[in-house]
């Protein structure tokens, strides 16, 4: 068990969650400004822990493309189609949930997850597509009888490949830009971060001077909001994180017993960093409803009650809809 992996998938989340929490502040009037605009570098930390995780999960194993994809899906979609359907629900009900536009969203794009630049039901699922497009490379390599680190840097020169030609077309066409996509390169960081893993151990000093190095510039960014406009991200915001994963991951094997009451913890957040993605959009517009409600508009009440009741229907849905899908699933499938 990797702790500090599980670690940063819940801090990963955390950092998505509070983006949207302020985002309520401002749609409530309790707050006149965006002040956490450094919440999606958690998306490009989810992306490098995903390029990581399937290299560590593969690595010098038998894995045909077929059964790749087919755990893959069974441990992304059911739940997303859970959360999907609910939402779909709810768009269909007259109770004004959904702030977005009726012509702006595609129930057939969220399902499939087809990247055709309509509004997903679930506003998260966006990033799901990218994940799949990057499982499909991923698995396309290994229809080849390649040994595991020659998969993984031609796995790396075609994602380099097609980034590249991407920002030399620079076509906004919701589907060339989404093919060509500069976020790939963050699965790429993953993979790199896996070969270090493997084989370099990082001395705890310079552990904690990669985690310093990357801190600041994503806080930084958070005062001036340059991470908003700017296409390239994956250089300002996705290699801060790739500094701070591996300072990280590599300070774990430093530490005498990681096993401890504040790990476990980091670990169930991990563990339910999936099913808090999915489901938060849906605990906050509860939850602001019911502070306004209960006049609870004080911006650090309002700030703590949202994230606490995130965190927690994230966990009953990790225990109570995650898990129990899953079994079934496989016991299906």
């Amino acid at each position: 068990m990797l702790y500090s992996v599980q670690f940063l998938r819940g801090f990963a989340a955390l950092l998505v969650v509070m983006t949207h929490i302020v985002n309520k502040e401002v749609q409530n009037q309790i707050c006149s400004k965006y002040w956490f605009n450094m919440g999606g570098t958690g998306i490009d930390l989810f992306f490098i822990i995903s390029g990581f995780i399937m290299c560590y999960t593969t690595h010098d194993k038998k894995v045909s493309f077929i059964n790749f994809m087919k755990l893959r899906i069974e441990r992304i979609i059911p739940l997303y189609w859970f959360f999907t359907t609910l939402a779909l629900i709810l768009y269909l009900l007259p109770l004004n949930v959904f702030h977005a536009a009726v012509n702006s969203i595609s129930v057939l794009d969220s399902y499939l997850l087809l990247p055709l630049g309509k509004t997903y039901l679930v506003g998260t699922g966006w990033t799901l597509s990218y994940e799949f497009y990057f499982y499909l490379i991923f698995s396309f390599f290994l229809l080849f009888p390649l040994q595991s680190y020659v998969r993984y840097v031609y796995i790396s020169v075609f994602i380099a490949i097609i980034t590249c030609v991407g920002w030399v077309v620079n076509d906004h066409r919701p589907i060339i830009d989404f093919v060509l996509s500069h976020w790939l390169i963050e699965f790429v960081f993953g993979i790199i971060s896996f070969a270090l893993f493997k084989h370099i151990k990082i001395p705890p000093l310079w552990c904690f001077i990669m985690i310093i190095c990357g801190l600041p510039v994503l806080l930084y960014q958070n005062i001036d909001d340059f991470l908003l406009r700017s296409p390239y991200r994956v250089f300002h915001a996705g290699l801060p994180m790739f500094l701070i994963f591996n300072g990280c991951l590599h300070l774990e094997n430093c530490l005498p017993d990681p096993k401890n009451v504040l790990c476990s913890l980091f670990e169930k957040l991990g563990n339910s960093s999936y099913s808090l993605y999915l489901s938060h959009p849906f605990t906050l517009v509860v939850a602001s409803r019911l502070c306004i409600m209960l006049h609870l508009t004080s911006p650090l009440i309002f700030i703590v009650i949202l994230l606490f009741a995130s965190v927690l229907f994230g966990f009953f849905a990790y225990r109570f809809i995650e898990q129990p899908m899953l079994k079934w699933v496989k016991s299906k499938i």
